[in-house]
């Protein structure tokens, strides 16, 4: 008997669904092969142990679902998330204050002037501010110098004939 229809009939006489005049030719078989007789013992073996593990003895409990222990986390991340945009944002409104201050132009020298006044001898601390216009990086006197030195360029090369080359030469 070949070896693949030997294991087929063994398969299915372990399962139960081999025919009764099938399954006595089948142990007559056996009875005369000691190697056959020997396979057939370890698949029957085999059999039984799956159908063992497959056996549902008691029937599992579901849990419920722990939603509460989800949105706990969620909620803990969450927190995490906003304190962590929050420290950002100081972070950015902490480097632009002080990159205001470190990098601003020196206002208009305001001095303090003592003025005497000549119906008393006390003297009063009075403002006096300097004529001198304000060129820091945001004056409105470098804006608009810078303007119209650019306005007058463009003046001048306006109607300026231009050549552009797209096309690089190479030679060979």
């Amino acid at each position: 008997m070949k070896t693949e229809n030997l294991e087929a009939l063994l398969i299915d006489r372990a399962m139960g669904e081999l025919p009764a005049a099938t399954a006595e030719l089948l142990d007559e078989y056996l009875a005369h092969n000691p190697e056959a007789a020997q396979k057939s013992a370890q698949l029957e073996d085999t059999m039984r142990n799956a159908a063992e593990s497959m056996r549902v003895d008691s029937p599992k409990v579901t849990q419920a679902f722990p939603r509460d222990l989800i949105e706990r986390a969620n909620r803990g991340l969450r927190w995490r998330r906003q304190t962590a945009q929050l420290l950002k944002l100081a972070a950015c409104l902490a480097l632009g204050l002080t990159l205001g201050w470190f990098g601003k132009t020196q206002p208009d020298a305001v001095t303090m002037a003592h003025v005497t006044t000549s119906e008393s001898t006390l003297q009063e601390p009075t403002l006096v501010k300097r004529a001198t216009p304000s060129v820091g990086f945001w004056s409105v006197a470098r804006f608009e110098a810078r303007t119209s030195a650019t306005k007058s360029e463009d003046k001048a090369s306006r109607y300026k004939l231009q050549s552009l080359s797209l096309i690089s030469t190479s030679k060979n």
